[in-house]
């Protein structure tokens, strides 16, 4: 079973852009899958524009319940962590400037 989830994470990480060029790169839709452990459940799309201008806009959500593996962690405050209840949502919207030479090349700010 571990092997199968490891297995599956690595093939969810490979980049598959075997015939592809940047000037079909323009619309990139990702999620965080690790953080689904922890009931976070992210989605991002961006947008491309020019080859150093893009708008990024996510949406995350985590449910209402318990800290996850509150059991795990070491209760040193006085606060019981498994009592401890989550809940919320977040929503951004980015701007991108890609300083690479291609487009959506390694750094933004």
């Amino acid at each position: 079973m571990k092997k199968l989830l490891l297995g599956t994470l690595f093939l969810l990480s490979l980049s598959m852009n075997a015939q592809e060029d940047d000037t079909q790169r323009r619309n990139i839709i990702k999620t965080n899958v690790t953080a689904f452990a922890f009931k976070n459940f992210q989605l991002n799309y961006e947008r491309v524009f020019t080859k150093t201008f893009s708008l990024s806009v996510s949406y995350g959500i985590i449910p209402e319940g318990k800290l996850p593996f509150s059991s795990l962690l070491p209760n040193d405050s006085e606060v019981n962590l498994e009592e401890v209840e989550l809940g919320g949502s977040n929503a951004t919207l980015e701007t991108r400037f890609y300083l690479g030479k291609k487009v959506m090349d390694k750094v933004f700010i």
